[in-house]
Order: structure tokens, then C-alpha cells, then sequence
């Protein structure tokens, strides 16, 4: 089970990589490389909602993606895409981080997303 979801993880198979991490679950391979694997899983669903045209389910993998630990540039190629596809979509995801980083009051967390929101139009309306 160790070794599939090495695989797995090392693969471009969203099926397979559920059904190995759901296997290294049951199966009590650490958590760790559970992990790695969500974090791929993660990634792979986020480049196919580039790839499609529901702009609804891209801001939802971006969050996910965000929340599982995706490369940071990962995600910021995905939020430009999003900005292409659909701008309103961007603008509310912007808001939303925004909004995340005044809760957390990082500050630099909050320049970011306050940069960010501002270039996608928040606050326009």
C-alpha cells in the first residue's frame, strides 16, 4: 500500500491517487505521506479546473489547493487563469483572502491580499 501511493503520488491519475490514499488510510501508513498525497491530489484537480471552463470550480480547487498546501506558484498560475476566465470570480476570491488575512492579522499577509484585491477590483462597486 506504501509503495502504490508512492506511485500514485508520483503519477497524473486523480482516480488513482484517491484510491491509494483512501487504501494508506485504512492500511495506517503515516500520516505524512498521506498528506503528500492530498497535497497531490490537491494539485492535479487544480490543473484540470484550469484547464475546464467552470469558473466556479476552479475558485473552489484554488481554495482547496490553498488549504492542502500547493506550491505557492502553483496556485498563483491557477488565480491568473481564473482572472482570464471569469474576473468577477477572481475579484471575489481576492476579497475572500483579503478578508482571511484580516482575521489572521499577518501583515504582511495583509499587504498581499490587500495588493491583490485592489488589482482585481475590489471594492469597485
Amino acid at each position: 500500500v506504501y509503495l502504490e501511493l508512492c506511485d500514485a503520488i508520483k503519477g497524473e491519475s486523480i482516480k488513482l491517487l484517491l484510491l491509494s490514499i483512501d487504501a494508506a488510510t485504512q492500511a495506517g501508513v503515516e500520516e505524512e505521506l498521506i498528506q503528500s498525497g492530498r497535497t497531490r491530489l490537491a494539485l492535479l484537480k487544480l490543473e484540470e479546473a484550469c484547464v475546464d471552463v467552470d469558473h466556479i470550480r476552479l475558485k473552489r480547487e484554488l481554495c482547496n489547493a490553498k488549504a492542502c498546501g500547493v506550491d505557492k506558484e502553483d496556485v498563483d498560475r491557477a488565480k491568473k487563469t481564473l482572472l482570464k476566465l471569469h474576473p468577477d470570480t477572481y475579484r471575489e476570491l481576492m476579497e475572500e483572502e483579503m478578508q482571511e488575512a484580516i482575521e489572521k492579522s499577518g501583515h504582511e499577509d495583509l499587504e498581499v491580499a490587500i495588493k491583490l484585491a485592489a488589482e482585481a477590483g475590489a471594492g469597485e462597486e
